[in-house]
């Protein structure tokens, strides 16, 4: 990857600049250089801005800056912070923006950022979405941004820490850049997963042996003792013996079994055959009492055949009735269109009446539309007339306005030349750069400050908080540990319960004179007998199950109390580490010379604290007269652009008020000529005209709308007249039709009924008889029932009669006495076998669970072997002496040392090289693999690398810094960066050390690697001919200034 340009906008010190990276193609190693506090570090700041974006606006990120104060504070709140970078990488180029912006709330927020990638051929991509944009710059770098960082910047010293920390700092470092705290965590949850399981072994064997004490047999025999596998084939051959006494008792309960069916199917014989003498009897009775029904029926036979008649007849009556209604409703119709006829004459006559009034009024309606016509010219003029009167005013109130802005802008020339002379004595007096740079470096020191206390507080609240879940752990290990205690004495009692009813169920099945399966005797004084409350198998497994439940429980809450005690001590290291950072950090502050001396943590809190309110005072009084400042001098820009034009604008007043006043004795003139043209009239108001002429207008109008009216209600009722005439002569036409229908149907009707009826009334007596039809169906119904019911009776008095044949009735009080004795004898057997199939069942159940547990529990065994062993390697107990996180560290830091002592030999001319202490005499415990020495070759033996001078110093670090970059690259897979910016790291150094630092910065420089130097020191400026010079202009404001001294 190679940086092309990097465009900055209200950027840090940067209204508008830009970085041209191509400037130093031909000489990759350059300086920046500037005051401090004039904006060198903010272009890196910039580069990480534009590759990684800020995920958290005002929250301090990777790059150790405060997002927030990366925004410039001379921008508006409509100006956005925007940063933009041009590279290229395997012959595609990219540009990317990210850009903050200011809501109207004040708050600061992301714009969505864009890229854009360009291929050889010219074809263009662009990405517009946050998640794109993040992903495809990620999956580019494949690098945090911490490990940027690590690769490309180094930082103000920090890379020369890494050479002279102890091994436990190093050990932090590449654990962070890294990422190993995986495979620690990874072994802490290994090792709480056997503490688990170790417990769980324990609870479950003690779970087998209770499963094993409920295994009882027919004869009594214990198990011998032994392992729990040994045990389990005993059982399997005591079962199999009370199986084979099962099979034995159940051949003799089959053949009582056998002999209760055999007189239970008698019995059944016997009951059939009685039922069927009551049933002979109950039918014998209902066929009486049928044959005194049949004259009753005969009558409802006839019944029938009446209204199956009246039904033939009732479509010729109901077409009779029809025709009647029929003819009644037309007279009717006939009636009303009389009617409706008479009125529709009597409102012609009336309609033409109106119209012919109307039609009278036509000469004095003609006579107002012409004087409406005559009154529009008049209306005309004296609209010209105002309006001429109104041009007068409106000129006379502009050159009345012109007079007052002349004079007006007269005084405004003569102000603003006096306010010009004041601003320009006032800019010369105020000293601010100064200012601004003490405000700047007190703002880097308090965040640092900041940044430890924060570190202190979270390491504290972390120790607070891992010491209160710890006493909250112990206490409920503490509550499982009595919870269980509580639970084994409750099982204990069940137990009891379970042990005394198999003793019951025994002592139940003993026989006379049978050895007891317990004590051996045959004696029996006192038989066990069944309490009220019987303890199942089903009870005592539910209650084994819970008591595993409380043994689970309190081996997990065990486990995780000792787990939070470890943790509580490795927080408060961290917290005593924390608290040593921030202490040492307060008492090497220089940014504050006031600052007050500290004690303790609580004073040096108090102290930044303090310091945190110089630092906003300061800042807000920076900025106060920055924007002072910058408010002057566009005053007085504006105030010397702006006296040229009021000057101009006087003259151009001056000319406006002359043609005024010409303007003003024209219209007089005009106004003069109307009146003249208008005589009388002039003075008339033209609104009174307007009104007068509008009802002129309107009332013609509404004359001829009425005429239009009338001559149409003439016409619609002359229509309706006829229209009624021609209907009322159909009508009549239709009742004659109508009337002579009715007249033969009710003779034909007549004429049907009276041969039925005789002449007495035949019509009402048939409508009786059709009242009556709806009975029908019932009396059908009726019929065939009867009929039904007698030949059921008929069919089912001969079934019996075959059923009975020739039996007698049977004696079922015998029959019931032999069923009931071979049921008892059935039933005592299945007692007594019952007992004993219960016992085998449970039996058999006890085997399956011991099998199933103690193959798991076999499993589990084998499984803590193998963690046993795991966790032993990572915890040291190895032929290296290493856990499992040191040794991947080590591995990767023998890598680093292998590409380290490569660059070292090179600009050491073969003398120094390093490798790592092998001391013998550390401590297993405390060695972590990471300590490092350099081989020394002319003097042919190993140093310290503390022993090496400045310079020497200055490149062994370079080096690792340089080697551990490469191998987070090599990691991560991440993009070869052609570039390496190395920030404040010469300050120290005395002149030969900078000539052997700068001898190897060059020789870095010949593999195509551009290197920037961010410093400040003299000696570089004058040695270094490339230069990208960082230049503040006195109001806050930086540019950027490229020199090449050679060219």
């Amino acid at each position: 990857m190679q940086f092309e340009k990097l465009r900055m906008v209200n950027f840090g010190p940067y209204a508008d600049q830009t970085v041209d990276f191509t400037d130093f193609a031909d000489t990759p190693l350059f300086l920046i250089s500037g005051n401090t506090g004039a904006g060198k570090s903010t272009i890196f700041d910039a580069l990480l801005f534009a590759l990684y974006g800020s995920d958290s606006i005002g929250a301090k990120g990777d790059n150790g800056r405060v997002a927030l104060t990366m925004r410039s504070d001379f921008a508006s709140a409509a100006d956005d912070t925007v940063v933009e970078l041009n590279f290229t990488h395997q012959g595609k180029s990219y540009f990317i923006r990210r850009a903050l912006r200011v809501k109207k709330t004040g708050e600061l927020t992301t714009r969505i950022p864009e890229l854009t990638i360009t291929n050889q051929d010219g074809k263009k991509a662009v990405l517009t979405k946050q998640t794109e944009v993040k992903a495809t710059m990620l999956d580019l770098l494949k690098l945090d941004k911490a490990q940027f960082r690590q690769i490309v910047l180094l930082p103000q010293g920090d890379f020369r820490r890494f050479l002279d920390a102890d091994s436990g700092e190093r050990e932090k470092l590449l654990r962070k850049l890294f990422g190993t705290d995986l495979y620690k965590n990874w072994q802490t949850a290994i090792e709480d997963h056997l503490r688990t399981l170790r417990a769980q072994m324990t609870s479950e064997h003690d779970r087998m042996e209770e499963i094993v004490e409920g295994f009882s047999t027919a004869t009594g025999q214990e198990l011998a003792a032994g392992e729990m596998d040994t045990k389990l084939k005993q059982m399997h051959a005591m079962q199999a013996a009370d199986e084979e006494q099962l099979q034995r008792h159940g051949a003799e309960l089959q053949a009582a079994q056998a002999k209760m069916k055999q007189t239970a199917e008698q019995l059944q014989v016997g009951t059939t055959l009685a039922a069927a003498f009551t049933k002979q009897k109950q039918l014998r009775q209902e066929q009486a009492e049928l044959q005194a029904g049949a004259a009753a029926t005969d009558a409802i036979k006839q019944r029938i055949s009446q209204l199956e008649w009246v039904q033939a007849q009732q479509p010729d009556y109901t077409r009779q009735q029809e025709s009647r209604t029929k003819a009644e409703q037309l007279l009717q119709q006939l009636k009303a269109t009389s009617a409706q006829l008479s009125a529709a004459r009597t409102h012609g006559a009336a309609a033409h009446e109106a119209w012919a009034a109307l039609d009278a009024q036509q000469d004095a309606m003609t006579a107002s539309a012409q004087e409406a016509a005559q009154l529009t010219t008049t209306i005309q003029q004296l609209q010209e007339l105002a309006d001429a009167g109104k041009a007068v005013q409106a000129d006379q109130a502009q050159a009345t306005a012109l007079q007052r802005a002349v004079t007006t802008a007269e005084e405004n020339v003569a102000r603003m030349q006096q306010r010009l002379t004041t601003a320009n004595k006032t800019l010369t007096s105020d000293d601010l750069q100064n200012f601004q740079a003490l405000v700047h470096k007190q703002e880097l020191a308090l965040t640092q400050l900041q940044t430890s206390a924060k570190e202190f507080s979270a390491a504290d609240a972390e120790l607070t908080q891992v010491r209160q879940v710890a006493e909250r752990t112990q206490k409920q290990a503490h509550a499982a540990e009595v919870a269980l205690t509580t639970d084994e004495q409750r099982h204990k009692q069940v137990k009891l319960g379970f042990y005394r009813s198999q003793a019951a169920l025994l002592a139940n099945e003993l026989g006379v004179d049978e050895a007891c399966p317990v004590c051996g005797s045959t004696h029996h004084p006192h038989l066990a007998t069944m309490d009220a409350d019987v303890t199942t198998q089903a009870a005592f497994d539910a209650s084994s199950d819970q008591l595993q439940h409380f043994q689970d429980q309190f081996a997990q809450r065990e486990a995780t109390a000792t787990t939070a005690k470890t943790r509580c001590t490795e927080a408060e290291t961290k917290r005593n580490a924390a608290c040593k950072d921030l202490y040492d950090s307060y008492v090497h502050c220089t940014a504050f010379p006031d600052l007050a001396k500290a004690d303790s943590i609580a004073a040096a809190l108090d102290g930044i604290t303090a310091a945190a309110v110089v630092v906003k005072q300061n800042k807000v009084s920076a900025q106060q007269r920055a924007a002072a400042q910058a408010s002057l001098l566009k005053q007085r820009n504006q105030l010397q652009d702006q006296l040229p034009q009021l000057q101009d604008a006087l003259v151009k007043q001056r000319a406006d008020l002359n043609a005024a006043t010409v303007a003003v004795s024209r219209a007089t003139e005009r106004v003069a000529g109307l009146r003249n043209q208008l005589g009388a009239n002039a003075d008339t108001d033209v609104e009174v005209l307007r009104g007068h002429q509008q009802r002129l207008e309107q009332k013609t109008a509404d004359f001829k709308l009425k005429l239009a009216a009338a001559n149409d209600q003439m016409q619609q009722q002359q229509t309706a007249a006829e229209h009624l005439a021609g209907q009322e002569q159909e009508q009549k036409q239709q009742v004659a039709a109508a009337q002579a229908d009715a007249e033969q149907r009710t003779a034909t009707v007549t004429a049907t009924l009276t041969a039925k009826y005789g002449a007495a009334e035949p019509l009402a007596t048939y409508a009786a008889d059709l009242d009556a039809l709806p009975q029908l169906p019932a009396l059908r119904t009726q019929v065939q029932d009867y009929a039904a019911r007698v030949v059921t009776n008929q069919k089912m008095l001969a079934e019996v009669a075959t059923q009975i044949g020739s039996s007698k009735l049977p004696d079922l009080d015998a029959l019931q006495t032999q069923n009931a004795q071979a049921e008892a004898v059935t039933n005592d057997l299945t007692r007594k076998l019952g007992g004993e199939h219960q016992r085998v069942t449970q039996n058999a159940n006890i085997i399956t669970k011991l099998t199933q547990r103690l193959h798991s529990w076999q499993k589990t065994e084998q499984s803590v072997r193998d963690l046993d062993s795991l966790v032993r390697a990572f915890n040291g107990r190895n032929p290296r002496n290493l856990g499992l996180e040191r040794y991947v560290l080590g591995s990767y830091f023998e890598r680093v040392l292998q590409i380290g002592s490569q660059r070292l030999s090179k600009l050491t001319r073969g003398r120094y090289k390093f490798i790592l202490n092998t001391d013998s005499t550390v401590k297993r415990a405390n060695r972590t693999g990471l300590e490092i020495d350099v081989y020394d070759d002319q003097v042919g033996e190993t140093r310290s690398v503390h022993t090496l001078s400045g310079g020497e110093s200055f490149i062994a670090a370079l080096c690792l810094a340089l080697a551990l970059g490469e191998v987070i690259q090599e990691e991560n897979g991440g993009v070869a960066i052609d570039a390496l910016f190395i920030d404040e790291g010469f300050g120290s150094l005395d002149s030969a050390s900078l000539d052997l630092a700068m001898e190897a910065l060059e020789s870095i420089e010949g593999q195509n690697r551009t290197i920037g130097i961010i410093s400040h020191v003299n000696t570089l400026k004058a040695g270094i001919p490339d230069q990208l010079q960082v230049v503040p202009d006195g109001t806050g404001r930086s540019k950027l200034r490229v020199v090449h001294k050679n060219a």
